[in-house]
């Protein structure tokens, strides 16, 4: 009998994500038994300089690929072609790659008689995520540690061991666009540290922000904090490497991928228990025994501590590194088989 048949749906519309990590999720579909024909929707245009670095990086993995993945752009248009191609394409199985818990508006686009799951791939902007995470833990109030990696895998391609200093001096990451109460906390956290410390910038890999800049000379501290754009993938390699802490503090999604990176450079992560996606990566890092320090601790505080690598530190990222180890991407096609069942479809159909 033939193999099974499965849609591949990605969502890449979370930061650290891009159009290579569909092709990995494909590829491992397909060396699981699956047929598989890939769709992956982002709003990040074709021609983004991540995707360019990574497909020159990588065409000798992807030029056996006997098919590529389809890009879409989100919108009614996009999300009534992936309707389309569902109900036409005859397949068993629809998988959804999402942060998304339930997978967001593309699930919805599905036919509701083709059967689907959800593969995780990141942190969402999702209202009372972080309460069902601390509810489903152990006794003790303990959370449970939620397979949010389970579909993401750290391909280590574009890493270099050796960088020239991209900073002159130590610097603190935040990695994506501030936003919310965690991007306030963010500032005034660094506004503490930097009166302490005056041989430490932020770094914001993103487009310069206006009214986030202002508020930074508001605070006294606006020649130290830097927006320096987004980062192709080689290029966020290298600022996670040399970083001193990061600090996601915006209310944009947060690919796994990215999170694995960090781990695996050995950058401590301080996670704001503000907004929705801090507050879930802080209940994940702390379920994983990755937090710095308690839930509540001052932003400076746990800023200082990862600038001084005390022990808990120092053990928090050799836990971190392997994390990373563990989701290597030749564990991809295994993990998501056993997330999926496809291992187990494709022997019925054999």
């Amino acid at each position: 009998m033939s193999a099974v048949r499965v849609l591949l749906v990605d969502d890449l519309d979370a930061a650290g994500a891009e159009i290579g990590d569909a092709r990995d999720r494909m590829q491992a579909l397909r060396a699981a038994g699956a047929t598989v024909r890939a769709v992956a929707f982002s709003r990040a245009p074709e021609t983004e300089p991540g995707a360019r670095v990574a497909g020159k990086a990588r065409a000798s993995q992807r030029r056996s690929a006997p098919q590529g993945v389809a890009r879409l752009r989100p919108g009614a248009e996009g999300y009534a072609a992936l309707g389309a191609l569902a109900r036409e394409g005859r397949f068993d199985l629809a998988v959804v790659a999402s942060a998304a818990e339930d997978g967001g508006r593309l699930a919805r686009a599905l036919p509701r008689g083709l059967e689907t799951r959800r593969l995780r791939t990141g942190f969402a902007p999702e209202h009372g995520w972080f309460e069902r995470l601390r509810a489903g833990g152990a006794e003790g109030g303990r959370p449970a540690v939620v397979p949010v990696l389970s579909g993401s895998a750290l391909d280590e391609t574009l890493r270099r061991p050796r960088q020239l200093p991209l900073w002159d001096g130590e610097f603190v990451l935040a990695p994506a666009p501030l936003d919310g109460r965690a991007g306030e906390a963010l500032l005034d956290g660094f506004g503490a540290l930097a009166r302490a410390h005056d041989q430490v910038d932020l770094v914001v890999l993103a487009h310069p922000q206006p009214a986030w800049e202002r508020g930074a000379r508001t605070r006294g501290i606006g020649t130290r904090v830097h927006f320096v754009g987004p980062a192709p993938r080689q290029a966020e390699w290298a600022w996670w490497s040399q970083a001193s802490a990061g600090v996601p503090a915006g209310s944009d999604a947060l690919s796994g991928g990215l999170l694995l990176r960090a781990l695996a450079s050995g950058c401590p992560l301080v996670a704001i228990g503000l907004d929705p996606v801090p507050a879930a990566l802080g209940a994940w890092l702390e379920a994983s025994e990755l937090a710095l320090g308690p839930r509540d601790e001052a932003v400076a505080a746990a800023l200082g501590r990862a600038l001084r690598r005390d022990a808990a530190v120092t053990e928090a990222i050799e836990r971190g590194r392997a994390v990373a180890a563990a989701h290597a991407l030749g564990t991809l096609r295994e993990r998501i088989a056993t997330a999926l069942g496809v291992a187990t479809r494709a022997a019925e159909a054999a």
